[in-house]
């Protein structure tokens, strides 16, 4: 087990390595990051100014809105001849309500969409009938980012996610090779396939996890991003993001649960076609999502979008620690106010214990009184006002609110930390993995902490709450 940690630890450092070796990216946003050599793709075409890559399954009965998304960009892609995009999607499994038109259950396809693509016909076209093809073999990820950087280079690329997410979710939380071998599960899941059932976790299914989603990039021949769109639920969270910031300038992300609703896709598309400098187009998209997108939000109770710039995370790590280890310092002496603070944060989603970071420090700041917590609380804020450069959110829970929403964390006590899982590991086996707690070693003060937050898996029990479903 520990020479597999090492190993782990390894591919970090690689990782960290190769965003030294990039840097430019950082130090300087009018040249952020950039294609592979070689000035044309395979259809002899010149460099594109952006590739929008775009890679998913959704299953069930969705299809239809990865689709309709396919139709928008087609629009979006319209005049603008600078700006390619190459779609992998591979579609749901056969059921009464399969909503497909242009794929059969089991078909993955692979092509560059444009504005003159006969989508009737990309089955034929560009598809195989794979089932058995997994959406988080990170090498299938790896070879369709190479295919996109030869059929469409460019000199930016934005990788764009739809599918099922859950941020972190222990249930789903290991490396696969790690598991007991009658068990397959995986790690902070960003797609789940349907295709490959597995019972217990949120979705039901096996996922595309974090360790595979950040291998698949660093070995293919786009190894970074200008933008990384999760259009995907719960992803605003800092144990999932922590492990992706280095290979992209920005994000969108949601902290929520997503409705199925493809109007801020649409404006995205527009966005991104029409803005040479995409930051201060995407930064202004924001204010556009109308009331009918805020509609659907609101009956899930709370909704957002933000944009990230990635080069402000890692202010994050430094004062988090610090937070960390104030609060094992204070806890045998103050531990009912910081007891209460957990009870009071506000949860994001009722069925995965992802609760506000900024919202949490606020808290323990506020009902210690201590001054060194209210100082990083306010680092801390700081921090979060460089890194969310832009939002939207939709505040219409019945459950309680909070000025404004940042990234999720998790929050736990010391019992349910060290619990056991029914996968052969145990959550703090799993949650030290992220470079979340590497980075700060939250770990270590839930390990301290007894009081866990509310379960309100079942119903709600007075902790604020954003969505409760």
């Amino acid at each position: 087990m520990k020479l597999k940690k090492t190993w782990m630890m390894a591919a970090w450092i690689c990782c960290g390595l190769a965003s030294v070796m990039m840097t430019s990216c950082y130090d300087n946003q009018d040249n952020p990051a950039t294609a592979p050599d070689g000035p044309q793709g395979e259809d002899g075409k010149e460099k594109a100014r952006l590739t929008i890559i775009y890679y998913g399954t959704i299953g069930d009965e969705n299809d239809k809105e990865a689709e309709d998304m396919w139709q928008k960009a087609q629009e979006a892609l319209k005049g603008h001849p600078d700006v390619r995009m190459t779609v992998c999607w591979k579609y749901a499994k056969p059921s009464e309500g399969f909503s497909g038109k242009y794929g059969q259950p089991g078909d993955l396809v692979m092509f560059e969409l444009t504005d003159t693509t006969d989508l009737d016909k990309i089955a034929e076209n560009y598809g195989q009938h794979k089932p058995g093809q997994a959406m988080f073999d990170e090498q299938l990820l790896t070879d369709y980012l190479n295919f996109a950087a030869e059929k469409a280079p460019a000199e930016n690329y934005c990788l764009w996610l739809f599918g099922h997410g859950a941020g972190f979710d222990v249930l789903t939380d290991y490396e696969k090779d790690l598991r007991k071998p009658t068990v397959t599960n995986q790690t902070r899941g960003v797609l789940y396939d349907e295709w490959f059932p597995l019972k217990g976790n949120i979705s039901e299914a096996d996922a595309l996890n974090m360790y595979e989603l950040l291998r698949g990039i660093v070995y293919s021949k786009i190894p970074r991003f200008q933008l990384l769109v999760f259009y995907d639920c719960l992803m605003g969270n800092l144990e999932s993001l922590s492990d992706l910031y280095m290979l992209t300038d920005y994000m969108v992300v949601s902290e929520f649960a997503l409705p199925m609703n493809n109007e801020p896709a649409e404006l995205f598309f527009k966005t991104l076609t029409q803005n040479k400098d995409i930051v201060a187009g995407m930064s202004r998209i924001f204010g556009q999502i109308s009331n009918d997108w805020d509609k659907f939000c609101a009956e899930l109770g709370t909704g957002d979008f933000k944009l990230l710039k990635c080069s402000e995370m890692e202010g994050l790590f430094e004062p988090s620690a610090r937070l960390a280890a104030r609060l094992r310092e204070l806890y045998p002496t103050m531990h009912e106010q910081l007891d209460s603070a957990m009870v009071r944060t506000f949860q994001t989603f009722s069925l995965l214990e992802l609760y506000d970071y900024a919202d949490y420090v606020h808290k323990v700041a506020e009902l210690t009184g201590d001054a060194e917590l209210q100082a990083i609380s306010a680092e801390i804020d700081e921090v979060f006002d460089r890194l969310i450069i832009s939002r939207h959110e939709v505040h219409k829970s019945r459950y309680g609110d909070i000025p404004r929403f940042t990234l999720s964390v998790v929050l736990k006590g010391q019992e349910s930390y060290e619990k056991p899982t029914k996968w052969g590991y145990t959550f703090d086996e799993a949650y030290e993995y992220t470079n979340w707690h590497l980075f700060t070693g939250w770990g270590n003060w839930l390990r301290t902490n007894q009081q866990q937050p509310k379960d309100q898996k079942e119903e709600w029990l007075g902790q604020p709450l954003g969505q409760n479903v």
